[in-house]
């Protein structure tokens, strides 16, 4: 089973840590194995780098996005399953990160990331167990603007 963390990081690290991610993935595996004392640190500086998730934006986009598919259901007002032939995929959604758990084929996982990635290019995704990591859309796709 494919367990991801799925978390919505600022726009300026975002571009600032393109193609650096690895240095993100430390900071977040540090968090998951640090110790109490160290642990308020690192959570702040986390704190600092990601966004809130904007739940309600995210659940009209799936609803939106799955409302015909027989293959998704909502198990609750956070939590979606989706399920198809050998592939399936559990959405959490909590307003500090998603969480994904997946198994099977890439099918259930890759349709729950294509929802996410409409709503922000700059989700950045993580197996720990796998130790692999990555974003979901490219950032340098997204047009920045100064305002």
């Amino acid at each position: 089973m494919r367990k991801y963390d799925i978390y919505l990081i600022e726009d300026e690290f975002a571009l600032h840590y393109f193609q650096k991610e690895h240095l993100m993935y430390r900071l977040f595996v540090e968090y998951k194995t640090s110790g109490v004392d160290r642990d308020r640190y690192v959570k702040k500086q986390i704190e600092y780098i990601t966004k809130k998730i904007p739940i309600l934006q995210l659940r009209w986009l799936i609803e939106n996005r799955l409302g015909k598919d027989p293959n998704w259901t909502a198990l609750s007002d956070n939590e979606y399953k989706y399920e198809k032939q050998n592939s399936k995929a559990r959405l959490e959604l909590t307003e500090d990160f998603i969480f994904m758990e997946a198994e099977g084929t890439v099918e259930a996982e890759t349709i729950f990331f294509e929802v996410l990635r409409r709503l922000n290019p700059c989700f950045l995704a993580m197996n720990y167990e796998d130790h692999v990591y990555g974003w979901l859309n490219p950032v340098k796709q997204r047009k920045f603007c100064i305002k």
